[in-house]
């Protein structure tokens, strides 16, 4: 719930700043979609770069690489971070955790 939050507040801010059109219920669905193993922020992503594309497809460009960076500081940074407090293991031990299971 709490990377859903932090996902969808994000999205929220970063939709806005870029000008898409309806950023906050493409905010919303992001933050749900984040709650969906593997395929949620996937899912998530193609509505927002489809409303930026009926604005222009440098827009839908643009909502695409930042869905993709927004996942990359969300991997590699926070799922980490909040597992870690969660489980009381130190983030090294969730990565190296993470990483075994692949």
């Amino acid at each position: 719930m709490l990377l859903g939050l932090i996902i969808g507040t994000m999205s929220a801010i970063g939709y806005f700043f870029m000008g898409v059109p309806y950023f906050f219920v493409l905010a919303v669905i992001a933050g749900i979609g984040e709650m969906i193993p593997m395929v949620g922020p996937l899912l998530s992503a193609v509505p927002a770069v489809l409303v930026a594309l009926t604005v222009s497809p440098g827009l839908a460009l643009g909502v695409a690489g930042f869905c993709w960076a927004l996942q990359l500081v969300e991997n590699n940074v926070l799922v980490p971070k909040v597992m870690g407090q969660t489980v009381g293991l130190s983030a090294v031990t969730v990565i190296a955790s993470l990483i075994d299971r692949q």
